[in-house]
């Protein structure tokens, strides 16, 4: 578990890259004073792997009902080991067709906000564009894969821990480290407006 300072200027931060089946997350350690970020922790559930849990759940009401608990499961692990004082979510894509928009936005989207909400009513999910994620890690809004990595790798002042390797994360992990770094970025420029 991620201690924080008595003196308080370390910002610990969770990054999600929201999905209906896949959702990546990462942890991030500001320190407010230096500006350095470092990575903690990086992963990505893949909830269909233990949907069958809920098998009557999905039965039902269907395969994104039955994966919903697994991400909010991954959720609530993610609190209570990292006690995050921030929250991000990035959000889901407008141009979606409005079916897709509504189940991520419905099903996942209020999982999320639910699971912070439950674990501490005081903590706010933030929803953050995907195109202002990309742009705040200086990345061109509608990269691929390989281009948002590079961007990420381009960042000087991130570090990451000895089991987060950015060379070999998955697109998710790599999104939310992105969502993590705009949070970071933004955290700093309120810093140094109030000196």
């Amino acid at each position: 578990m991620i201690k924080i300072p008595d003196n308080g200027w370390i910002a610990t931060i969770l990054g999600i890259d929201n999905g209906t089946n896949t959702m990546g997350a990462a942890i991030g350690e500001l320190d407010l004073r230096t500006g350095h970020l470092h990575i903690a922790f990086a992963e990505t559930c893949t909830a269909s792997r233990a949907e069958g849990r809920f098998d009557g759940i999905g039965s039902v009401r269907g395969s994104l009902y039955s994966r919903r608990p697994v991400l909010r499961e991954f959720i609530r692990w993610l609190l209570e080991e990292f006690n995050p004082g921030f929250v991000l979510s990035e959000g889901p894509f407008s141009h979606l067709n409005i079916d897709t928009y509504f189940r991520l936005r419905v099903t996942i989207t209020e999982a999320i906000e639910e699971e912070v909400w439950i674990y501490s009513p005081n903590l706010e999910v933030e929803m953050v564009p995907p195109t202002t994620a990309k742009k705040a890690v200086k990345a061109s809004s509608y990269v691929g894969k390989e281009p948002m990595r590079e961007a990420i790798l381009a960042l000087t002042e991130v570090s990451y821990a000895r089991d987060v390797n950015p060379l070999v994360l998955d697109e998710h992990c790599i999104d939310a480290i992105a969502v993590v770094y705009y949070k970071a970025v933004n955290l700093l420029r309120e810093v140094h407006r109030r000196r």
